[in-house]
């Protein structure tokens, strides 16, 4: 079996038919893709990306996160990230109820923050 030298994650919000469906969504792939592609295709065109990097495995084989997707211009939040890569990866159970919406919640300040830093394009 072929295992991809690194392996990318994608951070995004996810909202399938209504406000209750809400929830935050790792997306794993390998490093023939790019951040880019992933995430604009699972979460449309940044408003909805929480973070990106890669993922990696400490000596006790649970799955964290590090680094930064160049090709988005996002970096990673290994403390806020780790969780969703572990639940996407089925090392923990999702995590459901109140933290979830904390969680969804803490997602959408985190892009406001980021976009607020980004300087504004002009418009053309």
């Amino acid at each position: 079996m072929y295992l991809s030298k690194k392996i990318k994650y994608v951070l995004g919000m996810q909202q399938d038919d209504g406000i209750e469906s809400r929830r935050l969504e790792a997306i794993i792939f390998g490093d023939s893709l790019t951040h880019k592609l992933v995430g604009e295709t699972m979460f449309g065109y940044g408003d909805r990306i929480v973070s990106a990097g890669f993922v990696r495995f400490g000596s006790d084989g649970l799955a964290f996160a590090e680094g930064e997707s160049e090709s988005l211009g996002i970096k990673s939040n290994p403390e806020f990230d780790t969780p969703y890569l572990q639940m996407a990866l089925g090392q923990i159970a999702r995590v459901r109820g109140e933290k979830e919406k904390e969680d969804f919640y803490a997602g959408d300040d985190l892009i406001r923050a980021r976009n607020d830093k980004q300087p504004r394009r002009p418009r053309r």
